[in-house]
């Protein structure tokens, strides 16, 4: 489920979680701070994913949040009241090789600033794939509390933003301080995380593809 899904589905909520919401497409859009466009794509989307209702009228739309947009919302509000008391995830998954994509995207200098700056370290110029169930995957693909670092255009071509959260690595009884980053352009699916540290991690802990590691949230 994409970050603006969750969004909406709050907006929803706010106004009535049991009952229809009545609305027009333009006063939705001002208020979500988005496109006519882009609020509709997302309408459309949530509608097919079977999120909300949406039920079209000569002077507005009724959007209703069904059983499913429900159950996302209980569990943001799970995930937020661990993060409150102070409760970390650890999640388990193994070590995949990539295709070394990471290390060009990590050594870009506008990234690495912003990094330094929201992170305090400037990451090692590649990233750790870590392969983790489907289901755990889409969690954290969905995690609110993920902070954004922003795209930038340079003459030659435009780069895409991405989500960042602090984490952990654990693996072969050592712990790596580092991040959780999720591209809002990716090859992987979502069952693939990627971690990034200051320091070369599959080097320092001497890492082969199929070991298992942990990182926790």
């Amino acid at each position: 489920m994409k970050p603006q899904h969750l969004t909406i589905l709050l907006t929803l909520a706010q106004k009535g979680i049991d009952i229809p919401i009545k609305t027009s497409s333009i006063e939705f859009a001002k208020e979500l701070q988005l496109s006519q466009q882009s609020t509709a794509r997302l309408l459309a989307e949530m509608e097919q994913q079977g999120l909300l209702q949406r039920q079209v009228k000569p002077n507005g739309q009724l959007l209703s949040i069904t059983r499913k947009g429900r159950k996302a919302l209980l569990a943001l509000y799970t995930q937020l009241g661990e993060i409150f008391a102070g409760r970390k995830k650890i999640i388990a998954g193994t070590f995949v090789e990539g295709l070394g994509e990471g290390k060009y995207y990590m050594s870009l200098s506008a990234y690495k600033k912003q990094f330094k700056k929201k992170l305090d370290f400037i990451p090692y110029a590649g990233t750790l794939n870590v392969e983790v169930k489907p289901e755990i995957g889409k969690m954290i693909y969905a995690d609110p509390t993920f902070f954004q670092i922003a795209g930038f255009t340079t003459k030659k071509r435009t780069y895409g933003g991405l989500r960042c959260k602090r984490a952990t690595l654990i693996a072969k009884g050592r712990k790596i301080q580092g991040a959780v980053i999720i591209p809002d352009r990716t090859s992987h699916e979502k069952n693939i995380i990627e971690f990034i540290a200051s320091v070369h991690v599959k080097e320092k802990i001497n890492i082969q593809s199929g070991e298992e590691v942990k990182i926790e949230l």
